[in-house]
């Protein structure tokens, strides 16, 4: 091994490599093993001319030791979270059930309700009931659902809608936020031919509903909010929709705009609290 190791430094030095700094288990004795910081050094003794390594030795055991506490509660507190994540993972799916049987009572009776009512106004509310429980009980599986957003597994399920209605319930649902404050809300529809589109119909609705919430909530009484769609053709079975909320409330600095799409984040601004 010894001459192994000396033929392996003398051709390092050649290559041009004359210091290392490693860690290694050293024994001092047979029995008594211990971590050490390993420094070595190559060089030519000037005198001799013959190629010398020089060797220093730094005993690093309680630093070691530290490290593998250290460790050990990592994988430990790891462990812990693992099993937070599980509880909370088994909490929801049991919940599951209790949180979407009420939901569905909702629909159905809201369902019943439409077949027999014969007033006008009533029907239109109770087609907004019905909506708005959908919608909820979407979020509510969103949230029970916590496992596949948390690992990125999340699917789409696309179908074919028609865009006069998707876009009609939407402006159905947020315009009384708008009313509540005296909002002037227009619709603009810019190169609209399609009849159907195919999209997830839930998330979108989502998506908007959130974009125009916050809208209303940071627009001042009497202002105006525009809804936005463009659609523009891609090829034959493919377009390009955009949705923009124009409005003149209070906007956002030029430096917070690179925080935008953090969670929870929302610009200290004194005209928020107003």
């Amino acid at each position: 091994d010894i001459v192994f190791l000396c033929s392996g430094l003398l051709q390092a030095f050649h290559q041009g490599n004359t210091h290392w700094e490693f860690e290694m288990l050293y024994a001092f004795t047979p029995l008594d093993k211990t971590w050490v910081n390993a420094v070595w050094d190559i060089l030519e003794n000037p005198m001799t001319g013959q190629i010398e390594a020089y060797v220093s030795l730094l005993d690093i055991q309680k630093q070691k030791q530290t490290e593998l506490q250290y460790q050990v509660h990592l994988e430990e507190a790891l462990i812990k979270a693992e099993k937070a994540s599980m509880a909370k993972g088994n909490f929801l799916s049991m919940m599951s059930h209790e949180i979407r049987t009420p939901m569905n009572v909702i629909i159905g009776f809201t369902d019943l309700a439409l077949d027999e009512c014969k007033d006008k106004a009533i029907t239109e509310y109770l087609k907004k009931i019905n909506f708005s429980s959908k919608l909820l009980l979407g979020l509510i599986n969103d949230i029970l659902d916590m496992s596949k957003l948390e690992s990125r597994k999340m699917e789409l399920d696309c179908e074919t809608v028609p865009v006069k209605e998707f876009i009609g319930r939407l402006v159905e649902l947020i315009k009384p936020q708008f009313q509540a404050k005296n909002i002037a809300f227009t619709v603009t529809a810019r190169g609209v031919k399609e009849k159907y589109l195919k999209l997830d119909k839930l998330h979108c609705q989502q998506i908007f509903m959130n974009i125009f919430s916050n809208a209303a909530k940071f627009t001042q009484e009497n202002g105006k909010v525009e809804f936005v769609m463009l659609t523009e053709s891609l090829s034959p079975d493919k377009v390009q929709v955009t949705i923009k909320a124009k409005d003149n409330g209070i906007g956002m600095s030029h430096e917070f705009l690179g925080k935008i799409f953090r969670p929870f984040e929302q610009e200290n601004d004194v005209r928020v609290s107003k």
